[in-house]
C-alpha cells in the first residue's frame, strides 16, 4: 500500500513538472524597451530589446523586429522591459496616433446651429464651414455669414458639457485641417457662430462663395444664382471699381511672376508685408504699397539673389475665376510636382479691389499625390502687389525651384520659390486693347 502511494505521489510531480515546463516555453519574441524611456525620444538600437513572450497570442500592434520600430519616435514615456505598441509610436511615413497624418492637425470646434445637420453627420463625411458673426466683428452688430472653409473631414462627433445655469452641453465636432485651416477654425470658433453643411461623397469640388448681410434676404428670388455666386449680372456690375480718372474699371490684370529668392531677396520682401509671415506655412500676404520695391528686386537681381523664373500676365473679369498653372515632368508613377494659382478678383468703389487667391501645391509622396491648398482674401489698393510663400514642401525635403525649372542653374545658398503679383485695374478701353494684343 505504501509503496503504490509513493509511486502514485512520484508520478503526479513528475507529469506536472513536466507540464509547467512545458507551459512557460516561449512562443514568440517581441520588441520591448531596454531602458526608461521619455516622450518624444527617437528609437535607436541601444534602447530596444527582444523579450520571450509566452503569454498566448502576442499583444495587437506588437512587433517582432527591432527594425521595424528603430527611428520612430515615442507618443507617450514607457518603462524598462516594457512593450513596445503601435499606438505609442510615430513615424513620418505613417499616421500618428489618432490617425493624424503627419503635417495635418485635428481641431474641435462648437457647432450649435446646425442640429439637423449633426444627427446625420459621421467619421469620414465631409463638410463645408459657415460663420455667422456680427458686421465690422462687433456683437451686436448686423449679422454676416460667410462660408470659410469647404470640404473639410469630419473626424469625431461629441458634447463638451458647459457647466452651470442649466445650459445644455454644446454638440462638438472634430475635423481633419491644415495648420492654416486649424488656425481659421479656432478663430471662428471663439468669436462666431459656426455652421455645417453636409456634402455629397462624391462631391470635392470647391468654389468661392460671397458673403452675406441681412440685405441679401431682400433681393427677389430670380436674381439669386444656382451655381453659388450669390448675385446677378446686375449686381455684379454694381461692384465696379472707378479708376482715377473717373472711368469705371470692369476687369483687372494680375502680373505673375515666379521667382528664386535667396535669404536677402526674403528679408526684403518680408521688410515689406503688411503682417509677419508664420514660419514656413503657405501663406497668402499683401505687401505695403511703397516706392523703391522693384528698384530694390532689381538690385537684388544683378547680386544673384532675385531671379524671376516665369512672367505671366491674365487678365480676370469682375468675380471671373483665371488659373496659372506650372508642372514638372512626369518624373515618377503618380507625377511630377506641380504649383497652380486661382485668382478671383472682386470690384469695388473709390478703386479698391478684394482678391481672392487659392494656390495649391502638389507632389508625389509615399506613393500617392499629397495636395497643399489654402484660401486667402485680401483687399488690395490699385498696384499693391502680394506675395505667396511656403510653396516649399518642408516634409518631402524637395526644391520646387529645382523641380519645376530644371533648366535653371544652380545656386550656391538655398534659393525658395516665391510668387509675386501685381494687380491693375483695367478700364473697359485698356481691356479692349489687351484683348485686341491678343
Amino acid at each position: 500500500m505504501v509503496a503504490v502511494i509513493s509511486t502514485g505521489l512520484f508520478y503526479g510531480l513528475f507529469v506536472s513538472g513536466r507540464d509547467s515546463g512545458q507551459s512557460i516555453k516561449p512562443t514568440a519574441h517581441l520588441v520591448a524597451a531596454s531602458r526608461d524611456l521619455d516622450r518624444g525620444t527617437v528609437l535607436k538600437a541601444e534602447d530596444l530589446k527582444l523579450v520571450p513572450w509566452a503569454g498566448g497570442p502576442p499583444p495587437r500592434g506588437s512587433f517582432s523586429d527591432l527594425k521595424l520600430v528603430n527611428g520612430q519616435t515615442l507618443l507617450e514615456p514607457v518603462s524598462a522591459h516594457e512593450l513596445l505598441i503601435e499606438p505609442r509610436l510615430a513615424s513620418a511615413k505613417r499616421t500618428a496616433a489618432g490617425g493624424v497624418p503627419s503635417g495635418s492637425r485635428v481641431i474641435s470646434i462648437h457647432v450649435s446651429d446646425s442640429a439637423g445637420v449633426l444627427g446625420m453627420l459621421r467619421p469620414g463625411h465631409k463638410v463645408d464651414i459657415q460663420a455667422v458673426y456680427g458686421k465690422g466683428g462687433q456683437p451686436g452688430g448686423e449679422p454676416e455669414l460667410r462660408t470659410i472653409l469647404q470640404n473639410m473631414t469630419v473626424v469625431e462627433l461629441g458634447t463638451q458639457p458647459e457647466g452651470g445655469h442649466g445650459r445644455p452641453p454644446l454638440p462638438v465636432v472634430t475635423l481633419l485641417a491644415t495648420p492654416s485651416e486649424a488656425d481659421l477654425l479656432a478663430l471662428a470658433d471663439s468669436s462666431a457662430r459656426i455652421r455645417l453643411l453636409l456634402r455629397h461623397p462624391l462631391d470635392d469640388a470647391t468654389q468661392y462663395r460671397s458673403g452675406l448681410a441681412m440685405t441679401a434676404l431682400a433681393r427677389p428670388a430670380s436674381s439669386v444664382s444656382r451655381t453659388g455666386e450669390g448675385a446677378s449680372s446686375s449686381a455684379k456690375l454694381a461692384a465696379q471699381a472707378t479708376l482715377a480718372n473717373g472711368t469705371t474699371a470692369r476687369s483687372v490684370s494680375l502680373w505673375v511672376r515666379m521667382a528664386s529668392a535667396g535669404k536677402p531677396a526674403w528679408q526684403q520682401l518680408d521688410a515689406h508685408l503688411v503682417g509677419p509671415r508664420s514660419g514656413d506655412a503657405l501663406q497668402v500676404s499683401a505687401l505695403q504699397p511703397v516706392p523703391g520695391l522693384e528698384r530694390a528686386l532689381g538690385e537684388l537681381e544683378q547680386g544673384g539673389q532675385w531671379q524671376v523664373l516665369s512672367s505671366s500676365r491674365l487678365l480676370a473679369g469682375n468675380q471671373r475665376r483665371v488659373s496659372l498653372e506650372t508642372l514638372s515632368s512626369q518624373d515618377s508613377p503618380e507625377g511630377g510636382y506641380g504649383v497652380r494659382i486661382q485668382f478671383e478678383p472682386v470690384l469695388e468703389g473709390s478703386g479698391k479691389l478684394r482678391l481672392r487667391v487659392q494656390p495649391e501645391i502638389s507632389t508625389p509622396w509615399e506613393g500617392r499625390r499629397r495636395v497643399r491648398r489654402m484660401e486667402s482674401e485680401l483687399d488690395l489698393a490699385d498696384g499693391q502687389s502680394i506675395l505667396i510663400s511656403g510653396l516649399a514642401d518642408r516634409l518631402e525635403g524637395v526644391s520646387l525651384v529645382e523641380r519645376l525649372f530644371p533648366s535653371r542653374p544652380s545656386a550656391q545658398a538655398p534659393q525658395e520659390l516665391l510668387v509675386l503679383v501685381t494687380p491693375r485695374l483695367v478700364a473697359p478701353t485698356e481691356n479692349a486693347a489687351l484683348r485686341a494684343r491678343r
